[in-house]
């Protein structure tokens, strides 16, 4: 199985609007995404989902096995194997996600404030530590 894609998206404002924004995109560009987290971010995910115009499918971690094995996106605390490598990650965790073999992408938000750019660099040097090169976006680059 080949290396997943590890992407790292700092200087985010609000990562819970922005990770809505990129749930969106990658459902329309018929991606399957896990966000995993804690269930008090993974909720704060689903509002700002509801917020969208439209209407965005989505699993929670609650769903029966066979509804969470069908959606594009699905929101839970931990990994959910078994189905294919083709799912992007989008780690809300304190922790790096891994293997990250076992997955198509694997993607981090950094908001820009310090305890978050510091749980971020700790999770950058987890990657790397996995052999692992993270791609770094800026995004919220000051003007």
């Amino acid at each position: 199985m080949g290396m997943g894609r590890v992407r790292f998206f700092t200087g985010l404002e609000d990562a819970t609007e922005y990770a809505a924004r990129l749930l969106r995109k990658a459902c329309t560009q018929g991606q399957r995404v896990q966000v995993l987290g804690p269930q008090d971010r993974l909720r704060r995910i689903e509002r700002a989902v509801l917020q969208l115009p439209g209407f965005l499918p989505l699993a929670v971690s609650d769903a029966s096995a066979s509804v969470r094995r069908r959606s594009r996106i699905c929101l839970l605390e931990r990994f959910e194997s078994g189905s294919g490598n083709d799912w992007v990650i989008l780690n809300l965790q304190d922790e790096a996600f891994g293997p990250v073999d076992d997955v198509n992408q694997v993607i981090e938000l950094v908001e820009d404030e310090p305890q978050a750019v510091q749980q971020g660099r700790r999770r950058f040097k987890a990657y790397q530590a996995q052999g692992q090169q993270p791609e770094h976006l800026v995004l919220g680059a000051p003007s």
